[in-house]
């Protein structure tokens, strides 16, 4: 029920979106004692879009040199809706796996893929494909209890088993 809980966490803080800076930084804090607490080495990357900053939260575990493994998910939402599956989903299996993990991972970095494939780092997206399977998504019903929490800890575990 951790994955049920991180959800409820994230949703509750309200709107995660551009239009409410002040959540965004609330659930930034609380992403951050939470990586911390798994073990982490939390920073920030500063970025900047349509004129406002805005911060990835990285996480690092295990080694400071060497390969890595980076695993994102976005912790915003869309357009102010509840975004259980847009990206809290996403955000509870990577909460998940830094606890799990902890020392043993090479490496964790929190963000949206996309970033990764822009700088030229190997990168791949693990999908539910919400949008085709999900019609709430991107609705104000992506709510917490429409998710399937047994299919979340499947990907907890899948996820687990890649990594060397």
């Amino acid at each position: 029920m951790r994955l049920r809980h991180h959800i409820d966490t994230l949703l509750a803080f309200g709107p995660r979106d551009a239009r409410h800076p002040e959540v965004l930084e609330k659930v930034e804090s609380c992403l951050e004692q939470e990586l911390q607490s798994a073990g982490g080495r939390v920073s920030k990357q500063n970025f900047e879009t349509n004129g406002q900053w805005h911060h990835n939260i990285i996480s690092r575990f295990g080694p400071v040199d060497g390969s890595r493994v980076v695993i994102g998910a976005h912790f915003d939402a869309y357009r102010g809706l509840p975004g259980a599956d847009d990206n809290g989903s996403g955000v509870a299996v990577l909460l998940e796996l830094a606890r799990i993990l902890g020392e043993r991972l090479v490496g964790i970095e929190f963000s949206d893929h996309s970033s990764y494939w822009r700088e030229s780092y190997p990168a791949f997206m693990i999908t539910g494909t919400a949008f085709y399977r999900n019609p709430r998504y991107h609705t104000p019903d992506d709510t917490a209890n429409r998710l399937d929490y047994g299919r979340l800890a499947s990907v907890v575990q899948a996820v687990h088993a890649l990594i060397p």
